[in-house]
């Protein structure tokens, strides 16, 4: 772009008449102040001497103007990417859709501005520009290239050019040149940072799926690894975690393609992560608010401790029993099942109720004599941390009458027996709890120790010395504990006696009542007649 200023040049005449002989313009190419779209302006003032105004313009121009020959002297300023800039420039930072001043200072003392253009220092093309030739600064006409986004604030302290809406295209360097009325023309460097805020932020898993919400179940103990990625942003943003307001990680690991990532790291999980939130962060600016997402954390626990509880010190065979088993600690609540040495007992009669990361199983029992010492056993596991395992034991004592065995003695035959030989008997006692002595009965009739009789009692031993006719019939043992007393089974016992020879003149044995009598005594000892049959048979004399 090429811009001329036509300057006044004043000619003088020897008698001291002077004439006006030109009109100061700017000529720029679809610049409003160009001719075609403006009329000219008179000057508005008339210097005294062409010579001062020779001075004046050398001074204005400062090597930057070129001066031709013609009708009208113009001055042609060299554009300003083209001129050095006076100082550092002024760095301005704002975010899109914000506001921002690009400062140019328009005071001059003794002086007035009488031109201000700014520039795009990419394009070199006016921006903004404000023509003051023909009044004051204040009621001078602007011109704007950024339509209604963009108004020059001339009235000190705060000049410069206020910039609303601000777009991403905005960014870059800028120049303001103001040409004053007698002072030499200053050029400022502008440098517009537009902050662009990150346009997405996004949680990974560590198989790198976006997450949201509650996530998890997390079992404890073991490590959660999250990536925090956020998406575009200039500058790039910094990548933050954070919890409750207190920063975890303020590292940000690395930047490619216009992302930035953050990877968090929680090792050895515990139960005060459940329901923790995290949020991640991205920011690359106090200017505009943080772009924030949030995860929250759900947690998997094992049970702490199970325990049984409503048995009572021992129980009775046949009885009806409720036993409670309560698991705690557990997220989900734990899986209760019973065990009864080692088997799985049927589910039908316990019933489990789940209240919060309680759990609670009713379990129906009636012990049998079978049950007693038996080990039961209440187990609580969390489906989803199978290896965490954790169960509760009783062993149960069942209370029942004795049940009694009666036995003969180890070898011994009872249907051999003989007088003379020597029995014993076994009474085998099962009882809880345990009976404190056995007692023993022959027809009915209870049998007391009697060494001198060959009659030994020992508990659950009875011995018989040399037995006799008297020693056969029914033998049992009897017992008692606090459940009841029991009657164990009979045993028969039949002793045989020894053949014994004596004289008779007449002996007759019939089924009949004998009618003869014996002329010779009979043996000390009756003769046994279980040595023989008597049935439907008669002897008659030996």
């Amino acid at each position: 772009m090429k811009m001329k200023i036509r300057a006044r040049a004043k000619k003088e005449v020897v008698d001291g008449e002077e004439e006006e002989d030109g009109e100061d313009e700017i000529r720029t190419p679809n610049h409003p102040y160009h001719p075609s779209h403006s009329p000219p302006r008179k000057a508005p003032y008339r210097p005294s001497s062409a010579l001062l105004l020779v001075v004046l313009l050398s001074l204005l121009c400062q090597g930057r103007c070129e001066w031709h020959d013609g009708e009208e002297d113009l001055i042609s300023p060299t554009p300003p990417h083209m001129g050095p800039a006076e100082g550092e420039a002024a760095v301005v930072v704002a975010p899109v859709g914000g506001s921002a001043l690009l400062p140019c200072d328009l005071t001059q003392p003794n002086d007035s501005p009488i031109l201000v253009l700014v520039y795009n220092g990419a394009t070199g093309r006016p921006v903004y520009s404000i023509d003051s030739r023909n009044g004051p600064l204040t009621k001078s006409k602007h011109w704007s290239g950024l339509g209604d986004r963009a108004e020059f604030q001339v009235s000190p302290p705060h000049q410069g050019l206020a910039v609303k809406r601000i777009r991403d295209e905005d960014e870059g360097e800028y120049r303001c040149r103001v040409d004053f009325g007698s002072s030499p023309t200053r050029n400022l460097r502008m440098k517009l940072q537009v902050v662009v805020p990150p346009q997405r932020v996004a949680i990974l898993s560590e198989a790198s799926l976006e997450v949201s919400g509650v996530i998890g179940p997390y079992p404890v103990k073991e490590s959660l690894k999250l990536t925090c990625q956020a998406s575009g942003g200039r500058p790039p943003p910094e990548v933050t975690w954070w919890h409750e307001g207190s920063l975890i990680d303020g590292l940000s690991e690395n930047t490619t393609n216009q992302v930035t990532r953050n990877t968090l790291t929680l090792p050895n999980l515990s139960r005060q992560h459940l329901y923790r939130v995290i949020t991640c962060s991205a920011a690359n600016s106090n200017m505009t608010r943080p772009l924030n997402t949030s995860v929250t954390l759900d947690m998997s626990f094992p049970p702490l401790d199970v325990s049984i509880s409503g048995s009572p010190p021992y129980l009775s065979e046949g009885g009806a029993y409720t036993l409670t088993c309560e698991a705690w600690g557990s997220r989900p609540p734990a899986n209760l099942t019973w065990w009864m040495d080692g088997v799985l007992m049927t589910p039908a009669e316990s019933k489990v109720l789940m209240e919060g990361n309680v759990s609670r199983s009713t379990l129906r029992l009636t012990p049998t004599r079978e049950n007693h010492g038996a080990v039961l056993s209440c187990r609580a596991e969390n489906r989803d941390l199978p290896t965490s395992v954790v169960e509760d034991i009783i062993k149960l004592n069942v209370h029942y009458p004795p049940r009694l065995q009666l036995r003969p003695g180890h070898s011994l035959t009872l249907s051999h027996i003989k007088e003379g030989d020597d029995v014993y008997f076994e009474c085998e006692v099962h009882a809880n709890p345990p009976v404190e002595s056995v007692r023993w009965f022959l027809k009915g009739q209870e049998l007391e120790q009697n060494v001198s009789a060959g009659i030994i009692v020992a508990n659950r031993s009875l011995v018989l010395q040399g037995v006799g006719r008297r020693s056969s019939g029914d033998y049992v043992c009897k017992a008692a504990n606090p459940r009841g007393e029991t009657t164990s089974n009979p045993l028969h016992l039949n002793v045989k006696c020894r053949r014994v020879k004596a004289n008779f003149q007449r002996y007759v044995i019939s089924n009949e009542l004998a009618t003869e009598s014996m002329q010779h005594p009979l043996p000390s000892r009756p003769l046994a007649l279980s040595f023989f049959s008597f049935d439907a048979v008669k002897v008659h004399g030996f």
